[in-house]
């Protein structure tokens, strides 16, 4: 409940402090549940495939919060969910460009970075485990936004 009341105040405050820079709010105050013993650090890198920049190793989910200028802001928002396969995320090109691109048609858009599988994680973490972490860090976020 506090983190929403923070996430309120900071966007009723926002105007236009968050223009250049767009406020990262963690879902969680502390470490996230079930996260405790994971170790890997977080990295961002380029796929060689499609040379997209993609970030590895989340344990901290959070929303970063991208709000349109107020002249043309229509009151919606959308809480994006880069892609990934639970395995990485595509911040930039599915998440950051996309909210840049809402915030032009005047939509508040709110990425959310969530849980996925560490590198080099044991199989029996493929899926079992990462999924629900990440949907429940959905769930968190759109409970946060609402």
């Amino acid at each position: 409940m506090m983190i929403a009341m923070v996430v309120a105040f900071l966007l009723l405050m926002a105007g236009s402090i968050f223009a250049a820079e767009p406020l990262v709010v963690p879902l969680y105050q502390s470490v996230a549940p079930g996260t405790e013993t994971w170790t890997q650090k977080e990295y961002e890198d380029v796929n060689p495939n499609d040379k997209a920049w993609i970030t590895h190793n989340i344990s901290q989910p959070s929303l970063t919060v991208f709000l349109p200028d107020a002249a043309t802001a229509t009151g919606t928002g959308v809480v994006v969910c880069p892609g990934g396969g639970f395995h990485v995320l595509a911040m930039r090109h599915e998440g950051y460009e996309v909210a840049r691109w809402l915030n032009s048609i005047g939509v508040a858009a709110f990425v959310l970075k969530y849980r996925v599988l560490q590198k080099g994680a044991p199989a029996s973490d493929r899926g079992e485990k990462v999924v629900p972490m990440a949907i429940s860090d959905g769930r968190r976020a759109l409970r946060l936004v609402r």
